[in-house]
């Protein structure tokens, strides 16, 4: 479980019900006959003396005016700039019903935008299409679209949309990335390849890209050129270049003091810049010493670096100024769990979740811990939501499948690992998590040690034969089949590489698998070599 650097809508969690400023709250005006949404209330008197009185300056132009677009408008660009996108919504909404002219463009786009930052895709993709059917070669608004498809799950959608703005706007690393990204989906592997180096030819520091042409080079089998660039692709992290970089130009320059700071420095921890990151976050607290969110930052900037003390101290700050901060919850959890203090742990996940059901890094820990102390059918109900929530992430569906098969559960868990692996063909490990259940499994009905080694073979073709775990995963296939001989040939090798990389626990349970296999016995079992 890694630290959470994003800058989110989190902030936002109660402040709908207290108050735009501290007098109170900008009504809902309603002129003429135009329906408006509600302004969004907002205590923007917590925030340092520059911020406030740019808040200030924008409620008080709606306030002389509330049928004006570009004021509310406006109001939204500033929450916008500052990731209040929650916030954003009802402004820009108001200036779309307001400005009956062509500029209401602008504000249907930055709509569009601030939808699809917070991940409602679907939304966001009708205010794209609406703009699209006026302007159909728009390419910012292709390119959200595009991504937005892909986000969903609709390939052939984001296919489309990405080759549109490559034939556009050939220079758009974005679109690049996207189609690399939905042809490795696919598994078309020299189609992918293409993509993604013309992606990181114009953007060499995309991280995503770089990760998913590590991806397409491991799955043909030139294992040295994959990990060369997943070395970079770690160092990179998530790195990627502004879907709409003029847009981006405009928000950064609406931030100021404090919080420019703040999300400088998010920048660098995201992509594993600590040192940097943390002088940022530093200077963030220097301008305003109470901002919660730059202490939560530094926090796990620090717990990154393994400064467990210095991260548990700003952290903690974090939550003395705002008790409700999700973000600062969850990463006092990873610092417990990283200790072994999983009951505490828990207890911070479960605050977090309480805080805000949508935290997939709270979820996710929670139900992890959860299940390290035996309490499983609570673990599933929040290993689920965490894979609801994150989809295209693998580490879900390995753990719901461990939680399910420890509770007896093997139909579902085999159920989950498919699913796993059809939304994720590029992921070995959950691939190989399937073989070891197929190939082990004690109920019968489940077991299938053929269609097992099948699995297993391609994993271990993938991984050029060097991972222990996959290599033990097929030893255990070919031992459900009979093929004694050369599953003790495989578990041997698995357990070499396994103690030549100092896995004394992983060596000592392949040794286990090889007693059986040399005494002519299959192995049964549901947690997987690999751990």
């Amino acid at each position: 479980m890694a630290a959470t650097f994003l800058w989110r809508d989190v902030v936002v969690r109660g402040l709908l019900s207290r108050g735009i400023g501290p007098g109170g709250s900008v009504g809902s005006p309603q002129p003429g006959t135009i329906d408006l949404p509600p302004l969004p209330r907002f205590p923007f008197e917590s925030m340092e003396p520059l911020v406030r009185a740019q808040f200030a300056d924008a409620v008080e132009r709606v306030a002389r005016d509330e049928g004006d677009a570009e004021a509310n408008g406006e109001l939204g660009l500033v929450f916008h700039a500052y990731g209040f996108h929650a916030l954003a919504v009802p402004c820009y909404r108001r200036a779309v019903l307001l400005d009956l002219d062509d500029g209401s463009w602008r504000w249907r786009y930055l709509l569009g935008v601030a939808l699809f930052e917070r991940g409602e895709w679907a939304r966001a993709t009708g205010e794209f299409d609406r703009l699209l059917a006026r302007r159909p070669d728009d390419i910012a608004v292709l390119l959200y679209r595009a991504e937005a498809s892909r986000r969903r799950g609709l390939l052939d959608d984001a296919a489309a949309g990405y080759r549109r703005v490559m034939d556009l706007a050939p220079q758009r690393a974005r679109a690049a990335g996207g189609a690399g990204q939905v042809a490795l989906g696919r598994g078309n592997l020299d189609e992918a390849a293409r993509y993604l180096h013309e992606a990181l030819r114009l953007a060499p520091e995309y991280g995503p890209a770089r990760y998913a042409l590590g991806q397409v080079l491991r799955r043909q089998d030139r294992l040295d050129a994959a990990a060369g660039e997943l070395r970079l692709a770690r160092e990179q992290q998530d790195v990627e270049p502004p879907l709409d970089p003029a847009l981006a130009v405009t928000l950064a320059s609406l931030r100021t003091g404090a919080i420019d700071a703040l999300h400088r420095g998010i920048d660098l921890a995201r992509a594993g810049e600590f040192s940097e990151a943390i002088a940022l976050f530093e200077d963030s607290i220097g301008i305003e010493p109470d901002l919660a969110e730059a202490h939560s930052q530094l926090g796990a900037a620090l717990l990154a670096r393994g400064d467990a003390e210095a991260a548990r101290r700003h952290l903690q700050r974090a939550l003395d100024l705002d008790p409700d901060f999700a973000d600062a919850r969850c990463n006092l959890g990873l610092l417990a769990h990283r200790e072994g203090h999983f009951d505490e742990a828990i207890r911070h996940f479960e605050q977090a979740v309480a805080i805000r059901p949508g935290h997939y890094d709270a979820q996710l820990g929670l139900g992890t811990d959860l299940l390290r102390l035996g309490r499983g059918s609570q673990a599933i109900v929040h290993l689920r939501r965490a894979n609801d929530l994150q989809p295209d992430e693998p580490r879900p569906y390995k753990r719901l499948a461990a939680a399910l098969s420890a509770r007896g559960d093997f139909v579902e868990a085999l159920e989950v690992l498919r699913l796993g692996v059809e939304r994720l063909p590029a992921d070995a490990s959950i691939a190989e998590r399937l073989a070891w259940l197929l190939a082990t499994c004690p109920d019968p009905d489940v077991r299938l040690p053929a269609a097992a080694l099948a699995i297993a073979e391609d994993v271990c073709r993938r991984t050029g034969r060097r991972q222990s775990g996959a290599l033990a995963t097929r030893a255990a296939a070919l031992a459900g089949l009979g093929r004694f001989a050369e599953a003790i040939e495989d578990a041997g090798l698995a357990h070499d590489l396994a103690v030549r990389a100092h896995r004394e626990e992983l060596a000592a349970t392949i040794g286990r698998h090889l007693e059986a296999y040399r005494a002519g016995r299959a192995w049964t079992e549901t947690a997987s070599p690999g751990g």
